[in-house]
């Protein structure tokens, strides 16, 4: 099967999530880092979700699933591990609309969670459609070790570049050519290494002799050497 790869914006959404251990916990973190409002149910809820509970704004539910546990539910996650409860649930996710993943079970699944990747607003993911999620582990291990924090970092200086050209009614053409000349520079090379003045002559050039990271307001950490 070939899925429609696609980042969803799940601010305020209603989200919830059933199962008891860690690997309920940890959906239900990925959900909570995405700003949904997420509820979990759970018949025995473990350590890892009573402290994800406690420090985080999450709802949790100590009961066994029960029929209209998905009413009004946009997206639902069964982390729970139990054979005979996952067809219930996928049953009444179906019937109430609410896109469902379970757990390492594609046939049940509306979407499936892909491996990720995260440096700062840099979002790369790696799906092998369900078929081998421990390849997909693999890779996601590859690109941890390719694309370090510098990424992050570039992306929130690109950000605020593209800020300043847009106040300044810069046109069209002249953005695209400051990107492309960003992307292709050793921006993430200076950035990785701390080389802030690099940075900056880099930014003077391309984009204009009054810019800078201070100008800029983005604050590079620099290591100092022992």
């Amino acid at each position: 099967m070939k899925y429609f790869p696609a980042f969803l914006d799940l601010r305020g959404r209603v989200c919830r999530v059933f199962g008891d251990g860690e690997l309920a916990a940890h959906k239900a973190s990925s959900l909570l880092d995405s700003g949904a409002q997420v509820s979990i149910v759970a018949r025995h809820p473990g350590p890892a979700l009573r402290e994800l509970a406690k420090r985080r704004s999450a709802e949790l539910i100590e009961r066994p699933f029960r029929a209209g546990d998905l009413a009004g539910v946009a997206l639902a996650i069964d982390a729970s591990e139990d054979e005979n409860l996952h067809p219930v649930i996928a049953a009444e996710a179906r019937a109430a609309g609410a896109w469902l993943n379970v757990v390492d079970r594609p046939s049940l699944c509306d979407y499936i969670t892909p491996a990720v990747v995260r440096r700062g607003d840099l979002t790369i993911a790696v799906s092998t459609s369900g078929a081998s999620p421990a390849l997909a582990s693999r890779i996601r291990q590859d690109l941890d070790r390719v694309y370090g924090d510098e990424y992050g970092k570039a992306l929130e200086v690109l950000r605020a570049v593209r800020s300043r050209l847009m106040a300044a009614a810069a046109p069209l053409e002249l953005r695209q050519n400051v990107f492309k000349k960003l992307a292709a520079s050793p921006l993430c090379r200076y950035l990785r290494d701390g080389r802030v003045d690099e940075v900056d002559r880099l930014l003077a050039d391309v984009v204009g002799p009054e810019v800078s990271l201070a100008s800029l307001n983005v604050h590079l950490q620099v290591s100092e050497e022992p």
